[in-house]
C-alpha cells in the first residue's frame, strides 16, 4: 500500500526535466545524490522532491522484482549517509528488501543508485 501511494505521490508530481545521471555499466542509468544535494535540510518531502532519488524510485516501482542498489563512500561517514538516505527511501515506502546496500562509491562525496532487475 505505501509503495502504492509513493507510487501516485511520484507520477502527480514528477518533474519535467532529467536527473544528473551518468552512464552506467550495461544500458542502467546511475543516479547520483552528491554530498552538496543531502547537505541540504531533509524532511520527507525534501528527499522525495531531491531528482536523482525520485527517478531512481520512478525506476524502481515501474519494474516488477527490482531493487535499488545504493553505492555509497565507504567508512564510517559514508555508511551514516547511506543509512539515513535508506531510512528515509522506508519511511516514503520502499520496502527495505528492496534496497541493497554496498559500500565503494567511486568518489567520496556522492551515493550511486542503480536499479537492477527486470526491464519493463
Amino acid at each position: 500500500m505505501k509503495i502504492l501511494l509513493l507510487s501516485l505521490l511520484l507520477l502527480v508530481t514528477w518533474p519535467l526535466y532529467a536527473a544528473e545521471t551518468s552512464p552506467a555499466v550495461g544500458s542502467e542509468p546511475v543516479y547520483l545524490v552528491t554530498a552538496e544535494l543531502w547537505a541540504r535540510p531533509r524532511s520527507a518531502a525534501a528527499v522525495a522532491d531531491m531528482q536523482p532519488v525520485r527517478q531512481a524510485v520512478q525506476s524502481l516501482i515501474s519494474r516488477d522484482n527490482a531493487r535499488l542498489v545504493m553505492r555509497f563512500p565507504g567508512g564510517e561517514d559514508g555508511s551514516i549517509w547511506a543509512e539515513e538516505l535508506q531510512s528515509w527511501l522506508v519511511a516514503l515506502g520502499i520496502d527495505p528488501i528492496m534496497i541493497e546496500m554496498r559500500p565503494g562509491s567511486d568518489r567520496s562525496d556522492q551515493i550511486e543508485l542503480t536499479i537492477q532487475g527486470n526491464n519493463l
